[in-house]
């Protein structure tokens, strides 16, 4: 006689699939440890002047860093509404050479953070590059080497690039543990179809 049997098919994709969600749900403490520690290293702009010769003054803390057009590499308008109202507002990320400023218009430097990106940028772009066509032209290496707040002091610079790459990895690796949940392989179907044969002596 021969008894068929899948409990140890079943048990093999049942532990596969409480390994998957360990790792996700460590994924995702990684995640927020790393978001803690990103908002800990986070600088805010306390305000941004304008002169009249073309000079802006971004005050930083107790730092303050003198910007001009030329410091602008890139410009990002991002198209927004406002929840309540649906007024229609446009968020601004300026990279320069001392870092890139992030402004809203609930800000209070945001007309100043506006100002420096239309001076750089006349023709409103969503998305601007410092001579772009040019020999010169902006690369996206050095845009990714001023992805640091205005202001974070050099000895943080370092820190932070590693804890976005952890982010970023730990995403990565908890999206395609969810897909392995909702997508199972293949040759796991194949596995659950086929049936594993155990032969059972019959007494004498």
């Amino acid at each position: 006689m021969v008894k068929i049997s899948t409990q140890t098919v079943r048990i093999h994709k049942t532990n596969k699939e409480i390994l998957t969600a360990i790792m996700i749900l460590l994924c995702a403490l990684i995640v927020i440890i790393c978001s803690g520690a990103l908002h800990f290293l986070n600088i805010k702009v306390t305000s941004i002047s304008a002169r009249e010769d073309f000079h802006y003054f971004v005050k930083v803390q107790e730092k303050t860093f003198d910007l001009v057009p030329g410091d602008v590499l890139r410009i990002e308008r991002t198209p927004a509404k406002k929840a309540i109202t649906g007024e229609q507002i446009e968020i601004l990320k300026i990279y320069t050479t001392q870092g890139f400023i992030y402004a809203r218009p609930e800000n209070s430097y945001y007309e100043g953070a506006r100002k420096l990106a239309n001076s750089a940028d006349f023709n409103g772009l969503p998305t601007f590059i410092k001579n772009k066509g040019f020999a010169d032209e902006v690369t996206l290496d050095q845009i990714r080497g001023v992805s640091y707040a205005i202001g974070t002091p050099e000895k943080y610079q370092a820190i932070l690039f590693a804890v976005l790459g952890l982010q970023n990895l730990t995403m990565f690796t908890a999206g395609a543990g969810i897909l392995l949940l909702i997508f199972p392989l293949r040759l796991e179907k194949d596995e659950e179809a086929a049936p594993v044969a155990t032969r059972v002596e019959q007494p004498a």
